[in-house]
This record gives C-alpha cells, structure tokens and sequence, in this order.
C-alpha cells in the first residue's frame, strides 16, 4: 500500500480480497511481520517463535503470534493486527464528511485492537519473561500513520494499556537491536568457546611438552 491515502491497483486489489476476510486479513499481517523480522537480521526458531502457547494462571491456553527471543531467556511479545475496512473507505472518501467518519471508524477499530491485546495480558503468561507490555504490529503503513495522525492521543491511549503500536517503519529499529544483542551475545559465547579449546590446546601442548622431555632425558641417559 502507498503512502497517505492513495491506493495503487495491485494494492486495491489486495484489499478488495482481505476486507471481507478476516482470516485472510490475520495470515497476510502475519506474513507482513514475519518478512520485517527476517530483514531485521532474526532467524525463526534462534530468534523468535511463531504461534507459541502458553497457560495463564487460571489454566486458559492462550497464542502469541510472534514471540521474539532475547539473551538470559527474556522475551518480547508481537501480534499484528490489520486495521483495513474502515481505512478503505477513507481511502475512497469522495468529500470531507465520508472521510472524516471514516477515520473515526478507523480509530475506533485501532482501538478495540489495542483493547484485546490489553486483555489477552500476555506479559503475566506462564514461561513468557517479557516487559509488562506487547507491540501491536499494523502491516499497512499509511493505515498506521492516519490513525496517529488523526488522533493525537491514540499512541498514549495504546501506552497506559501496555501496548505500543509500531509499523514496519517503527518496528525496525526494535528488531535491529534484538538482532545487535544476538550478535553481542553470540560473540561472548564464542569468546568463551575460544577460551574453553585454548586451555585444552594449552594443556595438550604442556603434555606433549612433558614427553618430548621425558624422551629427551632418556635418550641423554
């Protein structure tokens, strides 16, 4: 999807065949979020987890779309969350009050999904060790940037209830440095393999030492 509220004709045609579909709508944000974390550097499975599930205290299973890995066993929690039909018809407002009630419709449906990742509490889960917040994924940029736009208070509004809301632009970052840390992390390991293999050479080396000395003194003798 273009930037602002323009539509290209490969795009209109996305749309045309996730706004009736739900299901259809939650695989292509899924797909959307997995491909920025790929180009973020992070590698499934090493570095992030798709569709994990875990059991609240009360014993109710419940699914992260993404759970993104970091060292000492932390995590960070992602589910996308594609806000389209009423930013569709934003889009294809022909005066100032369809847009206006169109984006009104927009925010509203931001905001009911920001209301149902507060409620899913993700951070309390048994076996996630994640900061007391979730970030909310919105794959269609100019979607994300219209609702912000709109509503000056919605990225708070978001915040007070543990979850951000990032997009593809915003999200980067984030991801780099998870990726930054695995590398960081990566080489400590390394350093610890190098050192472990160099106290082996080195012990290796001080045998071979003591019985090329040995040999030594009984050949003298």
């Amino acid at each position: 999807l273009e930037v602002g509220l323009k539509i290209g004709s490969d795009a209109q045609n996305l749309t045309d065949a996730l706004k009736g579909d739900s299901q259809k709508r939650g695989s292509w944000g899924e797909t959307q979020l997995e491909k920025t974390l790929q180009m973020s550097g992070l590698l499934e499975t090493s570095h992030y987890e798709k569709q994990t599930s875990f059991v609240d205290d009360e014993g109710k299973r419940k699914q992260t779309d993404f759970l993104i890995k970091l060292p000492d066993d932390k995590h960070i929690v992602i589910d996308s969350k594609v806000s389209l039909v009423a930013y569709d018809r934003a889009v294809a407002a022909e005066n100032d009050e369809q847009l206006e009630r169109a984006l009104k419709d927009h925010i509203k449906a931001v905001k009911r999904h920001i209301d149902d990742l507060q409620s899913k509490d993700y951070s309390n889960l048994i076996g996630i060790r994640s900061p007391s917040f979730v970030l909310m994924f919105m794959p269609i940029e100019p979607a994300y940037i219209e609702a912000m736009k709109h509503n000056k208070e919605l990225f708070n509004y978001g915040y007070t209830k543990g979850v951000i809301m990032v997009s593809h632009t915003t999200l980067m970052p984030i991801l780099r440095t998870v990726a930054n840390l695995w590398m960081v992390e990566q080489g400590n390991q390394e350093a610890k393999e190098i050192s472990s293999r160099a106290g082996d050479i080195y012990n290796q080396v001080c045998l071979v030492a003591e019985r090329l000395n040995k040999l030594g003194n009984t050949l003298r003798a």
